[in-house]
């Protein structure tokens, strides 16, 4: 007997990081993004995953964070 192939729903997902990073600080979590994208495309398919933020002038750790993001293929979208 052959399985029939899972068709899974695609989705896009949009992230609030300034709301995520407090919620996240509070809670005394740590979100680990590689796990959170395999687990998504477990169960969806991932069109693409933008992370939307603010940004300070010459604030180098969310600069290192923005680019670890763009590393795992999560698109940043930033604004001052």
């Amino acid at each position: 007997m052959v399985k029939k192939k899972e068709i899974k729903q695609k989705a896009r997902v949009y992230v609030d990081g300034a709301n995520l990073f407090y919620a996240q600080k509070h809670l005394g979590w740590f979100i680990d993004w590689k796990k959170i994208i395999k687990l998504l495309n477990k169960r969806l398919d991932i069109l693409e995953i933008k992370y939307y933020t603010g940004i300070k002038t010459n604030d180098e750790k969310m600069k290192g964070y923005l680019a670890y993001l763009r590393k795992i293929n999560i698109k940043t979208i930033t604004k001052p």
